[in-house]
């Protein structure tokens, strides 16, 4: 009687083993079981293929560890190139920043010194032009025979020229003019506390 056996062979590099699945025939299968259970209790495992597999196992147990121990230095490497990059650039960072400071320094120095002279030219220009228009207003007064008085307030005033003192009545702005240190004590029909006394400008 004729039979198709099923079975598989897979290999481990020198190792090898094979499986039975199963069997066809257009007879009875249950035939070829005992013949079947002989085979796979015939198995065997050679002792020098298992000394083959130990060794396989063992050389394969080196070559991880030295994979591994390769990996944990390449890792230990770049762990310090990481380290010594990170104190470069922080380095630099520091660099930088100290340059930067630098440059704001001398950057807000050089405008503070500009400031200054400009402060000290535009106080030059405004106190010549205040010069100018005092001696400009003094022509006109001696042309117009008046004086520039100026209040408490900054405002200014134009009465007649001639006299060393002049009071102002808040009620309505009327004028009293007196000769040297004589103030409005003493003059008659005056209270003295319904005028403030003005600054001669020009």
């Amino acid at each position: 009687m004729q039979a198709l056996l099923f079975g598989s062979s897979t290999s481990f590099g020198p190792n090898w083993m094979v499986e039975v699945h199963g069997i066809s025939t257009v007879g009875d299968p249950e035939a070829f079981a005992p013949a079947l259970l002989e085979m796979l209790a015939s198995r065997r495992t050679n002792p020098a293929i298992l000394q083959r597999q130990l060794q396989e196992r063992a050389r394969s147990a080196a070559q991880h560890q030295a994979t591994m121990a390769m990996l944990d230095q390449g890792a230990a490497t770049l762990r310090a190139n990481h380290q010594q990059n990170m104190a470069t650039l922080q380095g630099m960072a520091a660099s930088h920043q100290a340059r930067m400071a630098s440059l704001h320094e001398s950057h807000d120095a050089h405008n503070a010194a500009w400031q200054r002279q400009q402060t000290a030219q535009d106080a030059a220009h405004h106190a010549q032009m205040h010069t100018s228009d005092d001696a400009h207003r003094r022509f006109l007064n001696v042309i117009a025979e008046e004086r520039t008085v100026m209040d408490g307030e900054g405002n200014t005033y134009q009465v007649a020229d001639g006299y060393d003192r002049y009071f102002r009545r808040r009620s309505d702005g009327a004028w009293i003019g007196t000769r040297d240190h004589r103030d409005l004590r003493g003059i008659p029909g005056v209270n003295p506390e319904d005028y403030d006394e003005v600054k001669i400008k020009v």
